[in-house]
């Protein structure tokens, strides 16, 4: 394992950890709208990557929380305490959040107890370079400020870099994120009695600025007139699962349409996915004090105000999240770790199926990637699994560089016309061509209608 193969070979999440007070590096945005490492990369330490540490999430998750008697174990999620589903009721908490509101308000609970000082996590940017970006928050005002999920590329050093040592921080992240400032921890005494509490997010995969991009575009604002992008914006009716994305041009124009109006917001295709998202197993954040999520569940799913998942290792989060239900600050019921399971199916078979299609694809053509952990993989995946695991990783690998390419002819139609031969290969594949080619058409139908808009 090393942190060069890491980088040289296209695994690099680019979430800051290798750039942490290391002046020798730097991390710049490449052509595609992910973040990369630049500089001396030869001297870098390989445990401080999520992908090329020998310690996997197992073997931190253990050192935190093996030997706790109230904590159980399951395989795919982890260690946990206790399960729910629920939202805040009180305040707008629910109003403002991508889903229950339940990660902000634990937020505002801890600095609320002066159990915390701050809290590091993702709001808007203040760089031109970037529509979202780590901050630290030192105010209730500016954490509620902060919510809401942003599928777009972050890193995190800076804002470590800033913290004050004498004061403690949550801090916020996707599981990859979540691990990488662990190992952090583990070579700075200072970050790692400073950064009290872990908040980790269920991810299905990261995104690059393409996605933000292709979304604004179909919407009539160019790629490079995009100012802003809501990527939550939640319907008074439907499903939670049909909100809307909102962009606002830098002239000021603004345009509002819902997920299924979009292409590229079917989560399965993958579109402008890093390749290290190929190569991640953990989905629950393992290695987080406590993890939130949607409840993409049959029970909930129909609420469009939104309804969180949570899941917690850490007994003082617990308790606040309880001693919050039992005063009807929120709604909270417990749910069964099969239902963890159940709402992220489609992650968990990408992920693991998926992934063992990915090692053996990998080791016949003599390609070095991260090691995973064996006892996640299953022992065998069927034939037409295969072919659609590889066929969405085709589809993820072509549409950075097709975009690209539609970017510099200022023609989104030529993104569409050669994304359509691998999704049609895809959807012949998953048995929905029909429904899905009908949809396609309609994604350029809508875009056509709203090119004039700057």
């Amino acid at each position: 394992m090393s942190i060069q193969k890491v980088i040289k070979n296209n695994y690099c999440i680019g979430c800051g950890a290798c750039s942490y007070k290391n002046n020798n590096v730097t991390l710049e945005w490449d052509e595609y709208g992910a973040l990369a490492p630049k500089g001396n990369i030869n001297e870098l330490d390989d445990e401080i990557c999520p992908f090329s540490t020998h310690h996997n999430e197992s073997s931190i998750a253990n050192s935190l929380y093996e030997g706790i008697e109230s904590l159980h174990f399951h395989q795919k999620v982890g260690y946990y305490h206790e399960i729910f589903a629920g939202f805040a009721s009180e305040g707008k908490y629910r109003e403002n959040a991508s889903s229950g509101g339940l990660t902000t308000w634990l937020l505002v609970e801890l600095m609320s107890k002066k159990l915390i000082d701050g809290v590091i996590h993702v709001g808007l940017s203040k760089s031109n370079e970037q529509l979202y970006s780590y901050s630290i928050s030192e105010s209730i005002e500016e954490i509620k400020v902060k919510t809401r999920s942003q599928y777009y590329p972050t890193r995190f050093d800076n804002a470590l870099e800033n913290i004050n040592t004498e004061k403690k921080y949550a801090v916020v992240g996707i599981p990859c994120y979540i691990k990488a400032i662990r190992l952090l921890c583990k070579k700075n005494e200072e970050l790692n009695i400073s950064l009290k509490y872990f908040i980790g997010i269920f991810c299905g995969h990261l995104k690059t600025k393409a996605f933000s991009e292709l979304l604004s575009w179909q919407q009539g604002i160019l790629p490079a007139n995009l100012s802003s992008i809501n990527f939550r914006v939640k319907n008074s009716s439907g499903t939670a699962s049909r909100y809307n994305i909102k962009v606002t041009s830098s002239s000021g124009v603004e345009r509002m349409a819902q997920t299924g109006h979009l292409y590229g917001t079917d989560w399965g295709l993958g579109l402008f996915k890093p390749e290290a998202c190929e190569w991640c197993d953990d989905i629950a954040a393992e290695v987080a004090d406590v993890v939130f999520g949607d409840a993409w569940l049959p029970k909930y799913v129909s609420d469009s105000k939104g309804t969180n998942i949570v899941l917690s290792r850490n007994l003082e989060i617990s308790t606040l999240l309880k001693e919050g239900a039992s005063a009807q600050r929120l709604f909270l019921e417990h749910i069964d770790v099969d239902d963890v399971i159940h709402a992220q199916a489609g992650n968990y078979r990408h992920r693991q199926e998926g992934l063992l299609v990915r090692i053996k694809d990998a080791d016949l053509e003599k390609k070095w990637h991260p090691q995973k952990r064996d006892f996640l993989l299953p022992p065998e995946v069927d034939e037409e699994r295969k072919e659609i695991y590889r066929i969405r990783k085709i589809i993820s690998n072509k549409s950075h560089a097709i975009f690209l390419e539609a970017k510099k002819k200022n023609n989104l139609i030529f993104f569409f016309f050669n994304m359509a031969f691998y999704e049609v290969k895809y959807r012949i594949l998953t048995k929905s061509l029909i429904k899905n080619g009908i949809k396609y058409i309609y994604y350029v139908a809508n875009y056509l209608k709203k090119k004039g808009v700057k």
